[in-house]
């Protein structure tokens, strides 16, 4: 199985779930072509915010995964302060969202690894 399909697959069970994201749930995203060099600029300007932090990353899938702080926010307000971190850094077309659990992220990476 693919990366885009797992995450596809991923994506869609999180679709149909009947429980709402909690503001404690990380944001995950794949980036197409992800570079160490985006990631690094990622990673400062997350902590430049202040607000968010990288919690898992795999470069070779793409996958960037990000968390609070600490501070009390709902999921939206998450993916809107990351969806501002990367504007600057990675071109939107290139970003899409995965719904995704830090283990399901681990997972697609160890996949991705393993191609």
């Amino acid at each position: 199985m693919d990366i885009r399909t797992l995450l596809a697959a991923i994506a869609f069970s999180f679709a149909i779930s009947p429980t709402p994201l909690s503001a404690q749930e990380p944001v995950g995203l794949h980036i197409q072509s992800l570079t160490s060099a985006e990631y690094d600029a990622v990673v400062a300007g997350s902590r430049q915010s202040g607000e968010v932090e990288v919690i898992y990353a795999c470069i070779p899938a793409g996958i960037i995964v990000f968390g609070t702080q600490g501070t009390d926010r709902t999921y939206s307000a998450l993916r809107d302060q990351v969806m501002t971190v990367l504007a600057p850094i990675i071109p939107a077309v290139r970003v899409s969202q995965e719904n995704t659990t830090l283990q399901v992220a681990e997972a697609a990476c160890e996949t991705a690894r393993g191609e």
